[in-house]
């Protein structure tokens, strides 16, 4: 019998939980993704 998830499904899921937690801050942190794609863009 199988309890729990096998490793490798248990990393995908961990995975995917935290792209989506990246995706709602990334939301909240609008203004500090613009800045950061300024500097990108300027080379710094």
């Amino acid at each position: 019998m199988r309890n729990g998830l096998e490793p490798p499904e248990r990393a995908l899921v961990v995975v995917t939980v935290l792209v989506l937690l990246a995706i709602f801050l990334v939301r909240d942190l609008r203004p500090l993704v613009d800045y950061l794609e300024a500097r990108v863009a300027t080379g710094v």
